[in-house]
Protein backbone atom coordinates (compact mmCIF):
# COMPACT_ATOMS: atom_id res chain seq x y z
CA UNK A 1 0.00 0.00 0.00
CA UNK A 2 1.68 3.04 -1.04
CA UNK A 3 0.45 7.02 -2.01
CA UNK A 4 3.53 7.48 -4.43
CA UNK A 5 1.62 9.68 -6.63
CA UNK A 6 0.32 11.58 -3.45
CA UNK A 7 3.62 12.44 -2.20
CA UNK A 8 4.60 13.43 -5.62
CA UNK A 9 2.23 16.32 -5.89
CA UNK A 10 3.61 18.29 -2.44
CA UNK A 11 5.21 20.85 -2.71
CA UNK A 12 7.90 22.61 -0.25
CA UNK A 13 7.55 26.18 0.63
CA UNK A 14 9.63 28.70 -1.66
CA UNK A 15 8.84 32.71 -0.97
CA UNK A 16 10.87 35.71 -1.10
CA UNK A 17 9.60 36.38 2.53
CA UNK A 18 11.32 33.11 3.79
CA UNK A 19 14.11 33.52 1.83
CA UNK A 20 17.40 34.81 3.83
CA UNK A 21 14.87 35.49 7.19
CA UNK A 22 16.53 35.03 10.49
CA UNK A 23 16.08 31.26 11.84
CA UNK A 24 14.11 32.56 14.80
CA UNK A 25 12.28 35.15 13.92
CA UNK A 26 8.22 34.32 13.39
CA UNK A 27 7.45 33.74 9.79
CA UNK A 28 5.08 36.30 7.93
CA UNK A 29 1.66 35.64 7.91
CA UNK A 30 1.67 34.20 4.00
CA UNK A 31 4.50 32.01 5.25
CA UNK A 32 2.15 30.49 8.36
CA UNK A 33 -0.50 29.88 5.43
CA UNK A 34 1.71 28.10 3.36
CA UNK A 35 2.73 26.19 6.60
CA UNK A 36 -0.36 25.06 7.39
CA UNK A 37 -1.60 23.73 4.52
CA UNK A 38 1.36 22.15 3.64
CA UNK A 39 1.72 20.33 7.21
CA UNK A 40 -2.07 19.04 6.87
CA UNK A 41 -1.13 17.66 2.90
CA UNK A 42 1.47 15.91 4.84
CA UNK A 43 -0.34 14.83 7.69
CA UNK A 44 -2.46 12.60 5.18
CA UNK A 45 0.77 10.98 3.66
CA UNK A 46 1.02 9.36 7.12
CA UNK A 47 -1.59 6.58 6.27
CA UNK A 48 1.31 4.73 4.47
CA UNK A 49 4.22 6.82 5.47
CA UNK A 50 4.11 6.03 9.58
CA UNK A 51 7.78 6.54 10.45
CA UNK A 52 7.42 10.35 9.39
CA UNK A 53 4.25 10.69 12.74
CA UNK A 54 6.71 12.20 15.55
CA UNK A 55 7.82 14.94 12.76
CA UNK A 56 4.65 15.53 11.04
CA UNK A 57 3.15 15.44 15.30
CA UNK A 58 5.53 17.79 16.82
CA UNK A 59 4.94 20.19 14.05
CA UNK A 60 0.86 20.15 14.63
CA UNK A 61 2.00 21.62 18.44
CA UNK A 62 3.13 24.59 16.52
CA UNK A 63 0.38 27.66 15.85
CA UNK A 64 2.44 30.86 15.05
CA UNK A 65 5.49 28.59 12.97
CA UNK A 66 9.17 30.61 13.17
CA UNK A 67 11.33 30.53 10.04
CA UNK A 68 13.57 27.80 11.24
CA UNK A 69 10.19 25.69 11.78
CA UNK A 70 8.68 26.16 8.31
CA UNK A 71 12.66 24.95 6.80
CA UNK A 72 12.22 21.88 8.89
CA UNK A 73 8.44 21.20 7.22
CA UNK A 74 10.40 21.34 4.24
CA UNK A 75 13.06 19.62 5.05
CA UNK A 76 10.66 16.78 5.99
CA UNK A 77 8.99 17.06 2.77
CA UNK A 78 12.06 16.77 0.49
CA UNK A 79 12.75 13.42 2.75
CA UNK A 80 9.65 12.13 2.30
CA UNK A 81 9.80 12.82 -1.83
CA UNK A 82 13.19 11.15 -2.32
CA UNK A 83 12.26 8.15 -0.21
CA UNK A 84 8.91 7.38 0.41
CA UNK A 85 8.30 4.09 1.73
CA UNK A 86 4.93 1.01 1.62
CA UNK A 87 3.56 -0.56 4.05
CA UNK A 88 3.68 -4.16 3.01
CA UNK A 89 1.04 -6.76 3.36
CA UNK A 90 2.43 -10.49 2.96
CA UNK A 91 -0.23 -13.50 2.27
CA UNK A 92 -0.11 -14.85 6.07
CA UNK A 93 -1.56 -17.85 8.21
CA UNK A 94 -3.11 -15.87 11.14
CA UNK A 95 -1.92 -17.53 14.41
CA UNK A 96 -4.59 -15.45 16.45
CA UNK A 97 -2.24 -13.05 18.16
CA UNK A 98 -2.31 -9.47 17.87
CA UNK A 99 1.09 -7.52 19.54
CA UNK A 100 0.68 -4.32 20.66
CA UNK A 101 3.73 -1.95 21.49
CA UNK A 102 3.74 0.73 23.18
CA UNK A 103 6.30 3.43 24.01
CA UNK A 104 6.79 7.10 25.17
CA UNK A 105 8.60 10.11 25.43
CA UNK A 106 9.24 13.07 27.93
CA UNK A 107 11.42 15.71 28.54
CA UNK A 108 11.68 17.33 32.32
CA UNK A 109 11.54 21.12 33.05
CA UNK A 110 14.65 22.21 33.92
CA UNK A 111 14.56 26.36 33.81
CA UNK A 112 16.18 26.12 30.55
CA UNK A 113 15.49 28.55 27.42
CA UNK A 114 14.02 25.91 25.97
CA UNK A 115 11.73 24.88 28.09
CA UNK A 116 8.77 25.67 26.16
CA UNK A 117 9.55 22.27 24.30
CA UNK A 118 10.38 20.76 27.19
CA UNK A 119 8.00 19.02 30.20
CA UNK A 120 6.09 17.55 26.52
CA UNK A 121 4.72 14.02 26.83
CA UNK A 122 4.23 11.55 23.74
CA UNK A 123 3.19 8.26 22.72
CA UNK A 124 3.13 5.83 20.15
CA UNK A 125 1.57 2.36 19.30
CA UNK A 126 1.87 -0.30 16.81
CA UNK A 127 -0.52 -2.88 16.43
CA UNK A 128 1.18 -5.99 15.27
CA UNK A 129 -1.22 -9.12 14.01
CA UNK A 130 1.32 -11.82 13.66
CA UNK A 131 1.29 -15.04 11.58
CA UNK A 132 2.87 -17.34 9.52
CA UNK A 133 3.53 -17.24 5.60
CA UNK A 134 3.04 -20.56 3.44
CA UNK A 135 6.08 -22.01 4.39
CA UNK A 136 6.28 -21.46 8.01
CA UNK A 137 8.07 -18.14 8.16
CA UNK A 138 6.97 -15.82 10.91
CA UNK A 139 5.63 -12.44 9.35
CA UNK A 140 3.74 -9.49 11.05
CA UNK A 141 0.61 -6.81 9.37
CA UNK A 142 1.15 -3.74 10.63
CA UNK A 143 -2.42 -2.86 11.10
CA UNK A 144 -2.56 0.29 13.18
CA UNK A 145 0.17 3.22 14.10
CA UNK A 146 -0.50 6.25 16.65
CA UNK A 147 1.48 9.09 17.80
CA UNK A 148 -0.25 11.33 19.78
CA UNK A 149 0.15 14.18 22.61
CA UNK A 150 -0.28 12.75 26.12
CA UNK A 151 -3.81 13.83 27.00
CA UNK A 152 -3.00 14.32 30.97
CA UNK A 153 -0.12 16.18 32.97
CA UNK A 154 3.10 14.31 33.01
CA UNK A 155 5.45 14.43 35.87
CA UNK A 156 8.23 11.46 35.54
CA UNK A 157 9.14 9.03 32.42
CA UNK A 158 7.12 6.29 35.19
CA UNK A 159 4.03 8.26 34.09
CA UNK A 160 4.49 8.46 30.96
CA UNK A 161 5.14 4.58 29.98
CA UNK A 162 2.16 4.31 32.28
CA UNK A 163 -0.41 6.77 30.77
CA UNK A 164 1.27 5.74 27.26
CA UNK A 165 -0.26 1.95 27.88
CA UNK A 166 -3.26 2.57 29.15
CA UNK A 167 -4.39 5.13 26.40
CA UNK A 168 -2.95 3.10 23.79
CA UNK A 169 -4.67 0.08 24.75
CA UNK A 170 -8.09 1.72 24.89
CA UNK A 171 -7.25 3.26 21.28
CA UNK A 172 -6.73 0.10 20.00
CA UNK A 173 -9.67 -1.30 21.05
CA UNK A 174 -11.74 -1.05 18.31
CA UNK A 175 -9.31 -2.68 16.15
CA UNK A 176 -9.17 -5.69 18.30
CA UNK A 177 -12.68 -5.65 18.58
CA UNK A 178 -12.91 -6.01 14.25
CA UNK A 179 -10.52 -8.77 14.59
CA UNK A 180 -12.02 -10.51 17.05
CA UNK A 181 -15.21 -9.90 14.46
CA UNK A 182 -13.34 -11.39 11.51
CA UNK A 183 -12.50 -14.29 13.15
CA UNK A 184 -16.00 -15.16 15.20
CA UNK A 185 -18.33 -13.20 13.74
CA UNK A 186 -20.27 -9.87 13.87
CA UNK A 187 -21.15 -8.75 17.57
CA UNK A 188 -24.11 -7.87 18.82
CA UNK A 189 -24.40 -4.66 21.19
CA UNK A 190 -25.45 -6.59 24.20
CA UNK A 191 -22.00 -8.97 23.45
CA UNK A 192 -20.01 -6.43 22.91
CA UNK A 193 -20.68 -5.02 26.17
CA UNK A 194 -20.07 -8.39 27.67
CA UNK A 195 -16.37 -8.91 26.21
CA UNK A 196 -15.31 -5.49 27.48
CA UNK A 197 -17.16 -6.47 30.91
CA UNK A 198 -16.43 -10.13 31.56
CA UNK A 199 -13.71 -11.06 28.35
CA UNK A 200 -14.31 -13.86 25.61
CA UNK A 201 -11.99 -12.52 23.08
CA UNK A 202 -11.00 -15.35 20.17
CA UNK A 203 -7.86 -13.58 19.93
CA UNK A 204 -4.77 -13.35 22.35
CA UNK A 205 -3.60 -9.72 22.76
CA UNK A 206 0.24 -9.23 23.88
CA UNK A 207 1.06 -5.62 25.46
CA UNK A 208 4.59 -5.25 25.05
CA UNK A 209 6.68 -2.54 26.85
CA UNK A 210 9.81 -1.38 27.47
CA UNK A 211 9.40 0.28 30.89
CA UNK A 212 10.28 -2.44 33.59
CA UNK A 213 8.90 -0.53 36.27
CA UNK A 214 5.57 -0.59 34.83
CA UNK A 215 6.15 -4.18 33.80
CA UNK A 216 6.54 -5.02 37.78
CA UNK A 217 3.43 -2.67 38.61
CA UNK A 218 1.26 -4.70 35.88
CA UNK A 219 2.82 -8.13 36.64
CA UNK A 220 3.16 -8.02 40.44
CA UNK A 221 1.06 -10.04 42.80
CA UNK A 222 -0.50 -7.81 44.53
CA UNK A 223 -1.18 -4.30 43.43
CA UNK A 224 0.42 -1.82 44.79
CA UNK A 225 -0.39 2.13 45.24
CA UNK A 226 2.39 3.53 42.98
CA UNK A 227 3.95 7.15 44.02
CA UNK A 228 1.62 9.00 42.13
CA UNK A 229 -1.48 8.32 43.17
CA UNK A 230 -3.52 8.85 40.20
CA UNK A 231 -2.07 6.58 38.28
CA UNK A 232 -3.23 3.79 40.23
CA UNK A 233 -6.60 4.02 38.51
CA UNK A 234 -4.78 3.58 35.22
CA UNK A 235 -2.42 0.62 36.42
CA UNK A 236 -5.95 -0.91 38.15
CA UNK A 237 -7.39 -0.55 34.60
CA UNK A 238 -4.97 -2.98 32.53
CA UNK A 239 -4.64 -5.43 35.06
CA UNK A 240 -8.46 -5.88 35.08
CA UNK A 241 -7.99 -6.12 31.52
CA UNK A 242 -5.38 -9.06 31.67
CA UNK A 243 -7.87 -10.56 34.46
CA UNK A 244 -10.78 -10.56 31.90
CA UNK A 245 -8.75 -11.93 29.35
CA UNK A 246 -9.12 -8.86 26.64
CA UNK A 247 -5.47 -8.50 27.40
CA UNK A 248 -3.54 -11.87 27.48
CA UNK A 249 -0.14 -11.11 28.60
CA UNK A 250 2.56 -8.20 28.99
CA UNK A 251 5.69 -8.49 28.00
CA UNK A 252 8.72 -6.27 28.74
CA UNK A 253 11.37 -5.60 25.72
CA UNK A 254 14.66 -4.37 25.26
CA UNK A 255 14.13 -0.74 24.04
CA UNK A 256 16.20 -1.55 21.02
CA UNK A 257 13.33 -4.09 20.04
CA UNK A 258 10.19 -1.52 20.55
CA UNK A 259 9.11 -0.97 17.05
CA UNK A 260 7.08 2.28 18.34
CA UNK A 261 10.55 3.82 20.24
CA UNK A 262 10.54 5.92 16.35
CA UNK A 263 7.24 7.35 17.19
CA UNK A 264 8.73 9.39 20.42
CA UNK A 265 12.11 10.28 19.16
CA UNK A 266 12.91 11.99 16.20
CA UNK A 267 17.26 11.76 16.36
CA UNK A 268 16.66 7.58 16.46
CA UNK A 269 17.21 5.24 13.66
CA UNK A 270 14.14 4.37 11.80
CA UNK A 271 14.86 0.87 10.83
CA UNK A 272 12.45 -0.87 13.02
CA UNK A 273 9.49 0.89 11.58
CA UNK A 274 10.73 0.29 8.62
CA UNK A 275 11.04 -3.27 9.16
CA UNK A 276 7.41 -3.32 10.32
CA UNK A 277 6.55 -1.66 7.67
CA UNK A 278 7.63 -4.36 5.56
CA UNK A 279 6.07 -7.18 7.78
CA UNK A 280 9.42 -8.16 9.88
CA UNK A 281 9.38 -8.16 13.94
CA UNK A 282 11.59 -10.26 16.01
CA UNK A 283 12.99 -9.28 19.49
CA UNK A 284 16.93 -10.13 19.44
CA UNK A 285 17.14 -9.07 22.96
CA UNK A 286 15.71 -10.97 26.12
CA UNK A 287 12.29 -10.88 27.11
CA UNK A 288 10.08 -11.04 30.32
CA UNK A 289 6.58 -12.35 29.85
CA UNK A 290 3.81 -12.50 32.82
CA UNK A 291 0.23 -14.00 31.95
CA UNK A 292 -2.21 -13.50 34.73
CA UNK A 293 -3.49 -16.06 36.43
CA UNK A 294 -7.65 -16.47 35.39
CA UNK A 295 -8.92 -19.25 38.02
CA UNK A 296 -9.19 -22.33 36.16
CA UNK A 297 -6.05 -22.25 34.31
CA UNK A 298 -2.86 -24.55 35.20
CA UNK A 299 -0.37 -23.60 32.39
CA UNK A 300 -0.01 -20.03 32.71
CA UNK A 301 2.05 -20.48 29.10
CA UNK A 302 -0.48 -22.37 27.64
CA UNK A 303 -3.47 -19.81 28.92
CA UNK A 304 -6.36 -19.17 27.05
CA UNK A 305 -8.70 -16.09 26.74
CA UNK A 306 -11.39 -17.03 30.03
CA UNK A 307 -14.56 -17.64 28.90
CA UNK A 308 -17.82 -15.55 29.54
CA UNK A 309 -19.33 -18.30 32.30
CA UNK A 310 -15.98 -17.99 34.45
CA UNK A 311 -16.82 -14.49 35.39
CA UNK A 312 -20.19 -14.54 35.18
CA UNK A 313 -20.35 -12.60 38.86
CA UNK A 314 -20.30 -9.25 38.81
CA UNK A 315 -16.98 -7.93 37.53
CA UNK A 316 -17.79 -4.36 38.40
CA UNK A 317 -18.77 -4.87 41.69
CA UNK A 318 -14.88 -6.83 42.07
CA UNK A 319 -13.64 -4.27 41.02
CA UNK A 320 -15.01 -1.60 43.43
CA UNK A 321 -14.69 -3.65 46.24
CA UNK A 322 -10.69 -4.58 45.76
CA UNK A 323 -10.14 -0.43 44.83
CA UNK A 324 -12.02 0.10 48.40
CA UNK A 325 -10.16 -2.90 50.35
CA UNK A 326 -7.00 -1.55 49.15
CA UNK A 327 -6.99 2.15 50.64
CA UNK A 328 -9.16 0.68 53.91
CA UNK A 329 -9.46 -2.89 54.50
CA UNK A 330 -12.14 -2.42 57.11
CA UNK A 331 -14.69 -0.94 54.93
CA UNK A 332 -14.99 -3.31 52.40
CA UNK A 333 -17.03 -4.91 55.07
CA UNK A 334 -19.22 -2.39 54.98
CA UNK A 335 -20.12 -2.67 51.54
CA UNK A 336 -23.16 -4.99 50.81
CA UNK A 337 -23.33 -7.76 48.63
CA UNK A 338 -25.89 -7.60 45.81
CA UNK A 339 -27.31 -11.02 44.23
CA UNK A 340 -27.11 -11.99 40.59
CA UNK A 341 -30.21 -10.86 39.96
CA UNK A 342 -30.75 -7.84 41.75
Amino acid sequence: MDQDEYIKQLRPIQHPELTGAEAETKATKLVCDMFVSLRGALAYALITQVWLMVYVVSLQRVQEPTNIQVRRLNAITRKLQSCPKKIIYKAMIPTGEVDLHSDSGYRRLNGDDDDEVKGYGIRGANLLRRGNTHDGKPIVHLIEACCKSHRLQVRSSYSAETLAAAHNLEDCYPTIVTLHELHAGPLTPTQLKNILEIGGLSIKVTLTIDAESVFKSLSSKDLKKPTECTLLGHISWIRQMMERGIVHCVQWCDTRDMSADGHTKGSIDRDLLYKVMDGIQTFKYDLKKHVPFRGTQTNKDESEPPATARFAGKPAERSVRSLVAFFSPHASAALPSVSPNS
